[in-house]
């Protein structure tokens, strides 16, 4: 690229060649074109040109030493050199960075400012990303963010579900009662109660999600099958691990538990006595889950019997 020319460059043409050089040959001729540039050249335009060229590069650590001289050179009196290095680190997953220029300055932030910083679903999934690769700490640590943008959120059900997936993969049983006890500010439907019966299951609380079902049945929300069901599906598990010790006194307990969930319509009794009959001959114990899903089954009292019978 020719130096020649009949006119001084202004800064506004300097940052435009900047750009052009960038393109044309790379970051490391824009860097010695810059350093080889007359320091009275060297301003606001030329300051912000050079970030915008670190940026475009993913230099990250460049891009906010670039950021830091045109803070200390007073150049900072707009918000574009805060939205290029917001940009950047959005772009290169740091998101833990992005609200640190913002906090830097008294600046004005416009459209394209809030447009680069994250809403309360990005960092959701920058803490799922955390989360699957072990970070466990930035992956809460982007959550507690993600909580923080949720205030200007009109319908924060379903932020609040993801809040309590994720905090249950995390670990963290505190932080999902938190979650819960903002979730029941809000209206909550029968996705909520399968998210936090769910969530408690993660973290092998059962009696917790017990306590979570008998508030689901103080609510006056639609009977939905899939909630007892969570609670079934968990006592069967349990009770298949009890049997698998030879525990048959707690495989009954546990039973009974699953039983007395039971909807009749779903036919869940002759499921269960089954899976506790396998590989099973203790008829003492047989006999009280027998005795139980006849009481609950009034509609089909002799399906108990029969499965005896079949085996």
């Amino acid at each position: 690229m020719s130096d020649k020319r009949y006119f001084p460059l202004s800064t506004a043409d300097i940052a435009t060649r900047m750009n052009l050089i960038l393109r044309v040959h790379g970051l490391e001729q824009v860097e010695d074109y810059f350093n080889n540039m007359p320091s009275q050249l060297k301003r606001c335009q030329v300051h912000i040109a050079l970030l915008n060229c670190y940026a475009h590069e993913k230099y990250a650590d460049k891009a906010n030493a670039v950021l830091q001289k045109i803070k200390e050179m007073g150049f900072a009196k707009t918000s574009l050199p805060y939205n290029i290095t917001m940009n950047l680190y959005h772009q290169i997953g740091e998101f833990e960075r992005l609200d640190s220029p913002l906090k830097e300055t008294d600046v004005d932030h416009d459209q394209f400012t809030y447009t680069t910083r994250l809403n309360w679903n990005c960092y959701v999934i920058a803490a799922n990303a955390y989360n699957k690769v072990g970070l466990i700490d930035k992956s809460i640590s982007m959550l507690k963010k993600s909580e923080g943008l949720l205030a200007n959120v009109k319908k924060k059900g379903f932020a609040f579900n993801v809040y309590l997936k994720l905090y249950a993969r995390n670990g963290k049983k505190d932080e999902i009662h938190l979650i819960w006890n903002l979730y029941k500010k809000e209206k909550i439907f029968n996705k909520g109660f399968i998210s936090m019966i769910t969530s408690l299951f993660v973290l092998d609380d059962i009696k917790g999600a017990e306590r979570i079902y008998k508030e689901w049945e103080t609510q006056k929300l639609s009977y939905d099958l899939r909630i007892p069901n969570l609670l079934v599906d968990a006592y069967c598990r349990a009770a298949s691990g009890y049997l698998q010790k030879d525990q048959l006194p707690q495989a009954v307990e546990t039973l009974k538990k699953a039983a007395s969930l039971c909807p009749s319509e779903l036919n869940y009794a002759k499921e269960i006595l089954a899976a506790f009959l396998d590989g099973k001959q203790d008829e003492e114990e047989t006999e009280k889950v027998v005795n139980l899903l006849r009481e609950k089954d009034d509609s089909h009292p002799a399906r108990a019997h029969d499965i005896l019978v079949e085996r």
